[in-house]
Order: C-alpha cells, then structure tokens, then sequence
C-alpha cells in the first residue's frame, strides 16, 4: 500500500485548506526522484529528491522573489548553487547546511563585488572586493570585515599596504601618494597616521616624526634631499 511512481498529494491544513502539494515521483511509500513540491510559505521547490527530502539538484523559488539554483543535501542548500535576490544582488558559490561557506562571489544592487572565502554566511579568510566606485582591496577577512593584512588600491592612485582592524587602517602599513610620489610608512590607529612614522619624499626628503589623528605633531628627524646644496657645509 506504499506510493510508488508518479504521483500528486495534497496536504491539508487547518479548516480542510490545501497546505502544501506535491507532484512527482514516489518510491516505497517516500518522495524520491524528480518532483514539485509547493511549500504552504509559497516557496517552491523543483528537483531531485532522495529518502523524502530535497537532495541533488535543484531549484527554489521563494515567495519574495528570490531564488536558488544548485546543490542539495538533507532540506538544505549544500554544495554549489546561486541565489538571485529580487533586489538585484546575486551569490554564486559554495553553500553549507544553508549557509554561504566556502568560496564564492557577491555582487550587490550598487555594484560592488567580494570574490573569496565565506564561513558561515561571512567573509572570512582570504577575499578581495572591488567597490563600483573603483577602489579595490585584497587581502584578509574575518567575521565579515578586513582583518588583518590588506592592500587598498584607491581609484585616484593611492595604495595602503598593511595592517586592518574592523574594515579601518590599523597598525603598521605604507601608505603611497600618487599626487606627489611620497610613501608614508608607520602606525595607524583608527584610519589616521597614529605614532611613529616616517616620511619619505620623491626628491629624497625624508621627514621622521609622531603622529596623532593623521597630523605631524613632532618631527625627530629631518634628512634633506642627496642633491640639496645645504647638504653642503661650506655652502
């Protein structure tokens, strides 16, 4: 007495309302194989099935509009798959019991977009986004933010190549002008040139110094340019 081949059940809810309703195939009393399955949500889900739950390939449209396309295990996204946001942004990569993890690419409705690691839903390990504005950073993330080394790659030129804590420059890094060719190396706090640092320009200046929220307060060294005449001291 067990459903075997294809077949449509409807599952009523309260008042002998349709709940939910599958169409597709049975094997020994389970859905398994190909089939439709209309979720009382209003999602929607058409795919393989194995043991009565989704598995294999599949796709998923939910009541919102978004929708997933790829791998799954156990009632869950799982493995390979794209989810389409209503809202114009889009995840193409590697799922775990639902969740973003592994490697994959976010494009958001602005234009922006990561390409790297996740683990459980957050950017984590190594990943670069390329901001629409032009700005492009690469380098380590954790708990969704840049955390650790990184190198920001602005659009108008410049480039940071250090240290982040919480998406902001913080620690040591280098920091280059393309305005004037200058490189600043030292600490940062908070986004500013925090500490000690030192000042280096294209002509061979070189200005060492603390700094405090991104302003030189004390310069303890001053080296004039090689080619300076006040090198000179007969000048």
């Amino acid at each position: 007495d067990k459903r075997h081949g294809k077949g449509c059940v409807i599952y009523k809810g309260n008042e002998n309302k349709i709940a939910e309703t599958y169409e597709g195939d049975w094997f020994e009393g389970k859905i398994q194989g190909k089939g439709t399955y209309f979720f009382a949500d209003g999602g929607v889900y058409e795919g393989d099935w194995v043991d009565g739950k989704m598995e294999g390939k599949g796709l998923y449209k939910y009541l919102n509009g978004n929708k997933y396309e790829g791998d799954w295990f156990n009632d869950m996204k799982n493995g390979y798959g794209v989810l389409t946001y209503v809202n114009g942004e889009m995840y193409e990569g590697y799922w775990k019991d639902d969740k973003v993890h592994g490697k994959g690419t976010l494009t958001y409705t602005k234009g922006d977009k990561y390409i790297g690691e996740w683990k459980f839903a957050r950017k984590s390990g190594e990943g670069e986004l390329i901001y629409a504005s032009g700005d492009k950073f690469k380098g380590e993330w954790k708990n969704d933010k840049a955390n650790g080394f990184g190198i920001l790659l602005y659009s108008n030129g410049n480039k940071y190549e250090g240290e982040w804590v919480d998406d902001q420059r913080h620690g040591f890094g280098t920091f280059t002008c393309k305005e004037d060719g200058s490189i600043y190396s030292g600490n940062y706090a908070f986004n500013r040139r925090e500490g000690q640092g030192t000042l280096i320009f294209l002509d061979g200046i070189i200005i060492e110094g603390l700094w405090n929220s991104g302003v030189l307060t004390k310069v303890t060294k001053f080296q004039l340019a090689p080619s300076s005449p006040w090198n000179d001291p007969d000048l």
